[in-house]
C-alpha cells in the first residue's frame, strides 16, 4: 500500500514536467554605433502562466539601457539598479491569480538601448538568473506547478553605417488602366555622385530618383557608384485596382406611365464605396426608385473617383385604355348600353360597378376603370335623347287669285326646311314662308332629327280665270240696262255715277 502511495504522488509531480516549455526569444539586430535600438521579447508557449520572473544580461561597453515599453502583457515590472553593470530584473504576476494565456508571437515586452560600442563590437542579450533567478508558474487543475524556459538569446552587432540611405513611397494607380501611380525616394548620406537606373512596364526608363505618371506593374531600380558598382538593387511593384464595371441592371417598367419605375446594379471592381449618379442625384445606394419612362444615363465612381457609364432605359407600362366613343344622340324612349370593357374593376359616375351600363336618360356618364396593375383610367360620354322629327303645317290647302300671296307656316322641328323647287321661298330653313306662286303649286316641309325625318305638305291653288263680262255698250240717258257677268264665285259692281240694283249680284 505504500508503495502505490508513493507512485501515485510521483505520476502526480511527472505531469508538469512534461508540458510545453515557455520559449522567450531576443532578436538579431545589425546597428551603426549611435542608434537607438528596440529589442522585442517574443513568447511562444505562454499558456495559462500565472507568474514570471528572469534576468537580462548583456555587455555595457556595446549597449546602454534607456528605457523600455509594455507589449502584450501589462504591468511587467522592470528593475534597472544594475542596468549600469548589464543587468535587469524582469518579473510579472497575474493578479487574478487564474493565469494568462498569449499567441504565439507576442510581445512579452520592448527593451530600448543606446549603441555605445565600435563597429565590429557586438553582445549577447541573455535571458539568466543572474542576478534574479528564472521562475515560471503555470495553472493546472490541481493548483499551479513550476514550468521550464526554454530561452533564445539575441544578438545586436555594430556594424559600418550605410553610404547613403533610401526609403520609398508608392503611390499605386488610381483606376484599372491609369497611369498616375509615383515611387517618391527619401535618401540620406553622401548621394552626390549616384546615378538612378529605373526600368519598368512598356519599355519605361528613367535616371530620376523619383519616377511619376506610372502605370501598374514591376519597377527595378539600381543605384552606382561613380565607377558604375551597384550599391543598391530593388524592384517594387505598383498595383492598380481591378475593373470598374456594372456587373448587371436591374431595370422595373414604370406602371401606369407614372413616376413608379427602378434600377438596381451590381458593381464589382474599382475602389470601394462607390457613389453613383442619375439626373443629378448621388446615392450611396445601388438602387434608384420613383423613375419616370425614358432613357437615362448612370454613372458610377468609386473612392478614387474613378469612373464607368451605362445608359439604360425604362420602359412604360401604359395606364388603361377605356373609351366609351363619341357623344351620342338618341330617340326619346330608346336605351342605350354603354360598355367599358374588359378590366378588373369598374366605378360609373351613376354608382354602378359593372362592366356595362343601360340608360335611358340624357346627361353626361363617365367610367374609371382599374386593371390588374392597380392602374386607373376614366372616360365619360355626353348622351342627348330628343323627339322624333314631326313635320306639321297649318293648313294642307290653300286657294288665292293669281298673282296673291299666302303666308305658310309650319311646326315640329327641331330641323325645319321648305323644299322649294321653284325658288319662290327666300328663308326656306324659317318655319314661315310668303309665297306668290303663278300656278297651283305644292309645297313640302321636311322637319329632322336624330330620330329621322318627316314631311308634310301644302297645296296652293290658282284657280283659272273663267269670269266672262258683258261687252261695252252706249246707253241713252235715264234708260235701264241689265249688266251680265259669269264664271265668278263672287261678285262686286262699283260706280257711283250709274247706281246697280244689287252690286253683288251678277246681273244687276
Amino acid at each position: 500500500m505504500k508503495t502505490t502511495t508513493h507512485l501515485l504522488l510521483l505520476l502526480l509531480w511527472a505531469a508538469p514536467a512534461a508540458a510545453q516549455p515557455l520559449l522567450l526569444s531576443f532578436p538579431h539586430e545589425e546597428v551603426e554605433p549611435g542608434a537607438i535600438v528596440t529589442l522585442n521579447l517574443k513568447t511562444e508557449g505562454f499558456e495559462e502562466v500565472v507568474s514570471v520572473q528572469f534576468s537580462v544580461n548583456w555587455t555595457v561597453s556595446v549597449l546602454q539601457y534607456l528605457t523600455h515599453e509594455n507589449g502584450d502583457l501589462p504591468l511587467v515590472a522592470v528593475g534597472a539598479n544594475q542596468a549600469p553593470q548589464g543587468r535587469l530584473t524582469l518579473s510579472w504576476f497575474d493578479v487574478n491569480g487564474v493565469g494568462v494565456s498569449l499567441p504565439d508571437g507576442s510581445n512579452f515586452i520592448r527593451l530600448k538601448f543606446l549603441v555605445v560600442g565600435p563597429v565590429g563590437s557586438s553582445t549577447p542579450i541573455a535571458l539568466s538568473d543572474d542576478p534574479l533567478p528564472i521562475q515560471i508558474y503555470q495553472a493546472g487543475p490541481n493548483g499551479n506547478h513550476p514550468m521550464d524556459l526554454q530561452p533564445v538569446d539575441g544578438l545586436v552587432e555594430v556594424v559600418e553605417p550605410a553610404p547613403f540611405s533610401i526609403a520609398f513611397q508608392l503611390g499605386h494607380v488610381r483606376c484599372h488602366g491609369g497611369s498616375d501611380g509615383f515611387i517618391q525616394t527619401a535618401l540620406s548620406g553622401d548621394t552626390s555622385n549616384l546615378s538612378f537606373e529605373w526600368s519598368g512596364p512598356g519599355n519605361f526608363n528613367s535616371a530620376q530618383p523619383a519616377i511619376q505618371n506610372l502605370s501598374a506593374g514591376t519597377y527595378q531600380l539600381l543605384i552606382r557608384d561613380e565607377e558604375g558598382e551597384t550599391l543598391f538593387d530593388t524592384s517594387l511593384l505598383l498595383l492598380e485596382p481591378p475593373p470598374l464595371q456594372i456587373d448587371s441592371l436591374q431595370l422595373t417598367p414604370a406602371r401606369c406611365g407614372e413616376a413608379t419605375g427602378t434600377a438596381a446594379l451590381f458593381v464589382s471592381g474599382g475602389s470601394p464605396p462607390f457613389r453613383f449618379v442619375l439626373q443629378g442625384d448621388t446615392l450611396s445606394n445601388p438602387v434608384f426608385e420613383d423613375l419616370t419612362p425614358g432613357d437615362f444615363l448612370l454613372t458610377v465612381l468609386d473612392s478614387q473617383s474613378c469612373s464607368t457609364q451605362t445608359p439604360f432605359r425604362i420602359d412604360s407600362i401604359p395606364p388603361p385604355a377605356v373609351d366609351l366613343g363619341p357623344d351620342q344622340t338618341h330617340c326619346i324612349g330608346e336605351s342605350v348600353l354603354l360598355e367599358a370593357g374588359a378590366f378588373v374593376q369598374y366605378q360609373w359616375s351613376n354608382g354602378s360597378t359593372e362592366p356595362e351600363i343601360e340608360v335611358q336618360s340624357g346627361g353626361t356618364y363617365a367610367v374609371t376603370v382599374t386593371d390588374e396593375l392597380g392602374c386607373t383610367a376614366t372616360d365619360s360620354i355626353a348622351l342627348e335623347f330628343v323627339e322624333k322629327a314631326e313635320a306639321r303645317v297649318e293648313r294642307d290647302f290653300y286657294s288665292i287669285c293669281p298673282g296673291d300671296s299666302v303666308l305658310l307656316r309650319g311646326s315640329g322641328g327641331p330641323g325645319l326646311m321648305w323644299v322649294d323647287s321653284s325658288g319662290l321661298i327666300a328663308a326656306p330653313q324659317l318655319p314661315e314662308a310668303l309665297v306668290r306662286p303663278a300656278n297651283t303649286s305644292r309645297f313640302l316641309l321636311v322637319a329632322q332629327s336624330a330620330c329621322g325625318t318627316d314631311t308634310a305638305s301644302v297645296l296652293v291653288r290658282i284657280p283659272p280665270n273663267t269670269v266672262r263680262l258683258m261687252n261695252d255698250t252706249c246707253v241713252v240717258q235715264g234708260a235701264r240696262l241689265t249688266l251680265f257677268a259669269e264664271g265668278g264665285l263672287a261678285y262686286q259692281w262699283t260706280g257711283r255715277d250709274f247706281p246697280v240694283s244689287d252690286p253683288n249680284a251678277p246681273n244687276p
